[in-house]
């Protein structure tokens, strides 16, 4: 598990769209902070389906960060 602290840019030398996946968050309070976590499961046909395989929390300013990318990427 990883809480995301700050976001650099990169470059991908062969940028490929992966498979699609379903996610489940969840969001609580820690320390007078709120932070959101995010579960991956991959696909439903792997050993353990149930087991989560990447989660990544985020606080206000991770997440105010990852918004401006948002912004910035899609144009919102």
């Amino acid at each position: 598990m990883a809480m995301i602290d700050g976001f650099d840019p990169m470059s991908l030398k062969e940028p490929k769209r992966h498979d699609g996946i379903r996610a489940r968050f969840a969001s609580f309070d820690w320390d007078n902070d709120k932070i959101v976590q995010f579960n991956t499961y991959g696909r439903a046909t792997r050993q353990n389906p149930d087991t989560p395989s990447q989660q990544v929390q985020f606080d206000r300013a991770s997440a105010t960060q990852l918004m401006e990318i948002f912004r910035r990427t899609f144009n919102l």
